[in-house]
């Protein structure tokens, strides 16, 4: 018996070829997709917290996010870097730095001091948003934060600001999930 190239076994043949050639290609597009995701972070972590910081500073009682940032091995940020990044904006004394949504889970996120400066020892890159929100002393930002129900979110409890000047504009810097 001799089939011939236009016989039933040559069609479901070509149809496989095709789904195999076709899973290929979206396979490449997918991971082509996704390298171009990882590469659009724009700003390492210390500038998207300066500048982030910048328009929290200048609008008391809201919150301002960054774009997403990328935390590669062994990144720190810490409240003098981003308070001398942020040139003119508040202290180191008037920040808090918290794990924020990585606090359950820190997925490599560890402090070096709590509330002052953390590490990412995570073995592949992690990326993630920084919120800041400013507000006229512990007082005031703990009222807002309560308003916004973020009080628990944004780890306000962890916060130490007895070295901050009376009533001087205090903030939190939190980490948040990339969405």
């Amino acid at each position: 018996m001799i089939l011939n190239q236009t016989g039933q076994g040559s069609s479901v043949f070509q149809l496989l070829i095709a789904a195999v050639v076709a899973i290929a290609i979206l396979s490449v597009l997918f991971g082509v997709l996704d390298l171009a995701k990882f590469f659009n972070v724009g700003q390492d972590p210390t500038t998207a917290a300066a500048e982030t910081l910048k328009g929290a500073y200048t609008a008391p009682s809201n919150i301002k996010s960054s774009r997403t940032s990328l935390f590669n091995f062994d990144t720190t940020l810490n409240v003098k870097g981003i308070a001398a990044a942020a040139k003119g904006g508040p202290q180191a004394d008037d920040l808090c730095l918290t794990l924020g949504d990585f606090a359950t889970n820190n997925r490599g996120f560890e402090f070096i001091t709590d509330g002052k400066a953390l590490r990412y020892k995570g073995s592949s890159p992690a990326q993630a948003r920084i919120d800041v929100i400013c507000d006229y002393g512990e007082t005031e930002l703990g009222a807002t934060l309560d308003t916004l129900n973020m009080r628990d979110k944004l780890q306000m409890d962890m916060c130490d600001f007895s070295s901050a000047v009376a009533d001087a504009e205090v903030c939190i810097i939190s980490l948040r999930i990339a969405r």
